[in-house]
């Protein structure tokens, strides 16, 4: 994306309308959409290294985890301050990991980044040495929408379930009030005060998701729509690139 004229073979800007002294033209290219949706699957990949989840103590986590973390069951800890919250911990013993998963999620995601790089990087190189690469260079493409695609259906399932860390502790807590809720399983009223005591303990280890998760899920969403919308402006083969005409 960016400004242009009518120079590069472009359709001159419309006329000015009454009232408007300049105007202000974006064009969309194929070349810039795939510029931009690589640096969106690097930042995503970046991401995933830091924590998507956490039980917080103000601003510093107690427990927390991260995609490749909860692939394989781990959790980070902070010893000092489960020191200060004293809260159980047993829980924790029963976070499950979510290999199947989110394990193929990074590895597409992996995979999306090495693409995209070598699809940027590796157009002046000739491939013709190498019989096997050169077979699948013209598939790049379509590859690299599928390991993105793949990798956002598959990260955003898994936060649509749920990190294996909260699991554990909302089933920590479910089993905490157990007997209780089985007792009032007749009476509506008391169910009401039993879910709410259960809320209320949640509430206690301030749960949250990180900006982390939400900038990595927004760059990798933002990324495959780059991809699509490249995908469909280089079947434009005889059309001039769409533009966005601002005047003012």
């Amino acid at each position: 994306m960016g400004t242009s004229d009518s120079a590069g073979g472009l359709p001159p800007l419309p006329e000015g309308s009454a009232g408007y002294s300049r105007s202000l033209s974006l064009t969309l290219r194929a070349s810039t959409t795939r510029w931009g949706a690589t640096v969106l699957l690097s930042l995503a990949l970046v991401c995933t290294l830091f924590p998507w989840v956490g039980l917080f103590v103000g601003s510093s986590p107690v427990y927390a985890q991260g995609p490749w973390g909860a692939a394989f069951g781990r959790v980070e800890t902070d010893p000092a301050l489960i020191e200060v919250v004293q809260w159980p911990t047993a829980w924790v013993d029963q976070v499950a990991p979510d290999t199947a998963m989110l394990l193929p999620a990074l590895l597409l995601l992996i995979l999306a980044v090495v693409l995209a790089w070598a699809d940027r990087s590796l157009t002046s190189v000739d491939l013709r040495q190498n019989i096997t690469l050169a077979r699948l260079w013209p598939w790049r493409r379509s590859l690299l929408l599928a390991c993105a695609a793949g990798a956002t259906v598959l990260l955003f399932l898994s936060v649509w379930q749920g990190w294996g860390l909260e699991r554990a502790l909302l089933s920590s807590v479910n089993a905490q009030f157990a007997e209780e809720w089985n007792r009032s399983v007749h009476s509506p009223s008391q169910l009401v005060l039993v879910q709410y005591r259960i809320d209320q303990e949640l509430l206690r280890y301030n749960l949250k998701h990180t900006l982390w998760q939400w900038l990595g899920l927004t760059s990798l969403f933002t990324a495959l729509l780059a991809l699509l919308l490249s995908w469909v402006l280089e079947r434009r083969v005889h059309r001039p690139p769409p533009r966005l005409v601002f005047q003012y």
